[in-house]
């Protein structure tokens, strides 16, 4: 049971990022959102993506982010 929670804690994270992202650009290009506010959101998204990679690289937990 506790592999089947590991393979959902693993797809979960990349399938609720590009959720997020899909609103976010599709807002954008329908006018929704402006520019200052697409980079506003989009920054600290991508940040937090990159910081949480390198955290479980450096956790080591065996598995490529």
């Amino acid at each position: 049971m506790s592999e089947r929670l590991t393979q959902l804690n693993q797809i979960t994270r990349p399938i609720v990022t590009l959720m997020f992202a899909a609103a976010i650009i599709a807002g954008f290009f329908l006018g929704r959102i402006n520019g200052e506010t697409f980079i506003g959101i989009a920054g600290p998204v991508v940040a937090f993506w990159f910081a949480q990679r390198q955290a479980d690289r450096r956790a080591g937990d065996g598995r490529e982010p």
